[in-house]
């Protein structure tokens, strides 16, 4: 006996395959049948004839760092089919904190991340323990901030950070990492990551890059400088061997539009000479809705018509992983 199937399904799986019509066989939370399940039963059946059944989709860049915890307002993601998203984006987020800090980042987020109260956190570990207790309404992994981190160590001071300042910091990105974060975060046009140099994200990109996480930038410029903002991430990825992600990869202003084509050429040459090289490997967010498919047959919490908020998340040293995601049923056309 199944606990859940989904039949009749158009079903696609997130490789670039044409979809096939098949039957979604689900127990103890996992995919466990896929195919003509005719002769099997199920506690739930669910009719998919004319849907599109395909993995849960993952959303890159969200400020759902509080909000998540609140389903009645986050299931609206899950409803659109995205189970997975990216917390601690732009440098600016939760965790890590201190009681001289935490007040300041509660104020400076309250009107992108909205208001839950007190946080009962100062680490990035113990706001993975809360997310834990919380009920989700659907997965989510966590970046280290690089405001949050700077803030620790320097506050909102806006100069050039010392050597023993980038150290400091360095530390504080490799205890997150140990903790369960995935990658280091900034956004260079936000205080007080704005003041940092190409020598300081270097240094803290080395501490990402050492449990091999990525780094997640929105660039200094991205309108009249935006090649030189772009050379520098780069020549960022390339002196720490950190893993390059683009955040909002777009040219802004119609005078600058010429400068696309050669900032494509920017990111894409390094990967046209070797993307799999330990020095560089890049991607890109376009500033549009662009989310990226978990590919493979993993676990599943339900679908769209029988909603429950209930996934939760397993940190491990390094990064975190997922234990379960959700097969969404969407209309097509």
């Amino acid at each position: 006996m199944l606990d859940i199937v989904i039949r009749n399904g158009q079903v696609y799986d997130g490789t670039g395959n044409p979809w096939t019509r098949l039957d979604i066989g689900i127990r103890d939370g996992r995919i466990v049948k896929i195919g003509q399940l005719h002769d099997s039963e199920a506690v739930l059946e669910i009719e998919a004839e004319g849907l599109a059944v395909c993995p849960g989709f993952i959303d890159t860049h969200v400020h759902s760092d509080l909000l998540c915890t609140k389903p009645d307002i986050h299931k609206i993601k899950v409803l659109q089919g995205v189970t997975t998203e990216l917390l601690g984006q732009d440098g600016i987020s939760v965790a890590p904190v201190n009681e001289q800090t935490k007040p300041l980042w509660q104020k400076q987020l309250r009107g992108l991340n909205g208001d839950i109260g007190d946080w009962p956190w100062n680490s990035i570990d113990e706001y993975l323990q809360f997310l834990s207790r919380s009920t989700l309404a659907g997965n989510v992994a966590y970046l280290v901030p690089h405001g949050a981190v700077r803030t620790l160590v320097m506050g909102f001071e806006g100069r050039r950070a010392t050597t023993e300042e980038m150290r400091k910091m360095r530390e504080l990105v490799e205890e997150g990492m140990r903790q369960g974060a995935v990658g280091l975060s900034s956004g260079l046009v936000y205080p007080p990551n704005l003041f940092s140099c190409k020598e300081e994200l270097i240094e803290l990109c080395k501490g990402a890059a050492k449990y091999d996480g990525c780094f997640v930038v929105h660039m200094r410029n991205e309108s009249n400088h935006i090649l030189e903002a772009l050379d520098e991430m780069i020549d960022v990825a390339r002196r720490s061997s950190v893993r390059l992600h683009i955040s909002h990869f777009k040219v802004i202003g119609r005078n600058n539009r010429g400068n696309f084509q050669q900032a494509l050429e920017k990111w894409i040459r390094p990967v046209l000479r070797g993307s799999r090289s330990p020095l560089i490997n890049i991607r890109t967010q376009q500033d549009q809705p662009c989310y990226m498919p978990c590919c493979h047959r993993g676990c599943t919490m339900g679908a769209q018509r029988s909603f429950s908020p209930s996934c939760k998340t397993q940190r491990f040293a390094g990064g975190l992983k997922m234990t379960s995601r959700t097969t969404m049923i969407l209309k097509t056309g």
